[in-house]
């Protein structure tokens, strides 16, 4: 990791700050199913209801972790001088690798109260649809490193097509959230996902704009 310019003791309080913003964020997201309830936990108790708020937690944190990504693989400046090239881009595998695992959480989790026999199949159920693509997108960019070297692709054309299908990604469980729960159809959650995805590729956009100066 490079030295920071701010010294170690500046660059240890930015850690600790981006860390602490970090904390507070998911521990927001945390208190969100509880203070937007869907419409199906009014008729859930027991374990049933105790798992479909332990879906919705993992299915929120899933969505932050891929636009995470974003985030990691833009290594915008700011992140850069506090963590490092090599930190970022080795949380970005670890990441990588940990959302195809909490997606299939989500899912188990969401489904097993409902019935598995009950599987949202159809257009009537396009977002639910839209999220399991996103899921398939997200398995394949998860083994995608180990295909290029089996298939020994390229590295550009691999790089193209993993960033391609990232974006893909990200833009599918973004709509995947908003339209597949009820929670959303308010005015205030709708505005604070639209404000935290815009942040997101603003820094994208920002991050890839100074890695081409």
């Amino acid at each position: 990791m490079q030295p920071s310019e701010k010294g170690p003791i500046g660059s240890s309080i930015s850690k600790l700050a981006v860390i602490g913003f970090l904390i507070i964020f998911f521990i927001l997201v945390t208190l969100f199913p509880f203070s937007h309830q869907t419409q199906t936990l009014w008729y859930k108790i027991g374990t049933d209801r105790t798992l479909l708020i332990a879906g919705q937690l993992v299915g929120l944190y899933s969505v932050c972790l891929v636009w995470c990504q974003l985030v990691l693989i833009a290594r915008p400046p700011f992140l850069t001088k506090i963590f490092g090239v090599a930190s970022l881009s080795s949380t970005h595998r670890f990441i990588g690798k940990m959302i195809p695992v909490a997606v299939m959480a989500h899912v188990l989790l969401i489904l097993v109260p409902e019935g598995l026999a009950n599987l949202p199949v159809g257009w009537k159920f396009w977002p639910e649809m839209l999220g399991f693509l996103a899921f398939l997108l997200l398995l394949l960019l998860a083994v995608s490193n180990w295909l290029r070297l089996k298939l020994a692709i390229p590295y550009p054309q691999w790089k193209t097509t993993h960033r391609l299908l990232g974006l893909t990604a990200c833009l599918g469980v973004g709509a995947h959230i908003v339209f597949v729960s009820d929670a959303f159809r308010q005015t205030a959650p709708r505005i604070y996902i639209l404000i935290l995805f815009i942040s997101v590729l603003l820094t994208y956009s920002y991050g890839k704009w100074k890695q081409r100066k």
